[in-house]
């Protein structure tokens, strides 16, 4: 019996560490309007963080208690950008 109550006990825990996070979606442009691939995005302060794809975009999940932090956008040649969440 026990068992049965810890095993939902870990099920809830899972469940809720799924459920605890947010997705970030976007896509990356220079000023003319131009997609830009390869853009390293993350959350300032922590190692969260994806590349953007050949046509600019990115996709990132992060847990729900980042929601108050600030995105960096960086690549070589251009100005980093931060952007709070």
């Amino acid at each position: 019996m026990i068992k049965v109550y810890f095993a939902i006990l870990v099920f809830l825990f899972g469940a809720h560490a799924v459920v605890a996070q947010v997705q970030l979606k976007g896509k990356v442009r220079d000023v003319a309007g131009e997609s830009l691939p390869g853009v390293s995005v993350y959350i300032r302060g922590t190692s969260a963080g994806t590349f953007t794809d050949a046509e600019g975009t990115y996709s990132l999940s992060i847990p729900a208690s980042y929601r108050d932090s600030t995105l960096v956008f960086s690549m070589v040649g251009f100005a980093n950008k931060q952007v709070k969440i």
